[in-house]
């Protein structure tokens, strides 16, 4: 009752055949998920360079913002004089209310509302950032971040 396992002489170019396939499909899907890894980093990249020149704007509008509010104060000499000063001076986009100054930044899709805050007239720092909120369109709704 001893039976012996046979192996017919096509069997070893079947198996080496079902090997190379199988890993002829592994290399292509592997290929594929490299490629859309790819298309993510990518688009990773954009959206951090958009959130990179949003904060960038945000910056370079606060410095100039803290300048005005250096050369109202050298023009005033008290609190109340300042804030008025400072708000007839503001340039269109930006809107103050009390001591609260806020703009918006926007990029492809993007949108960074700022606000800044004017400290009292006595302080040697002018002002100091309040709010940074950054919103982003992701088809038909809005992300905050």
């Amino acid at each position: 009752m001893n039976k012996r396992f046979r192996m017919s002489p096509g069997a070893p170019s079947l198996v080496l055949i079902i090997v190379v396939l199988s890993m002829s499909i592994m290399g292509m899907l592997m290929f594929i998920r490299t490629q859309n890894d790819r298309r993510l980093s990518d688009r990773s990249m954009l959206v951090a360079q958009a959130d990179t020149r949003l904060g960038e704007k945000a910056e370079e509008r606060f410095a100039a913002l803290d300048n005005l509010a250096a050369i109202c104060k050298n023009k005033t000499n008290d609190d109340a004089a300042w804030l008025l000063a400072v708000e007839e001076a503001l340039p269109e986009e930006m809107e103050m209310e009390d001591r609260l100054i806020s703009w918006q930044e926007e990029d492809h899709g993007r949108v960074l509302y700022v606000a800044a805050e004017l400290c009292p007239y006595e302080d040697t720092q002018r002002i100091t950032w309040h709010t940074r909120t950054l919103y982003a369109e992701v088809g038909n709704t809005w992300n905050e971040f």
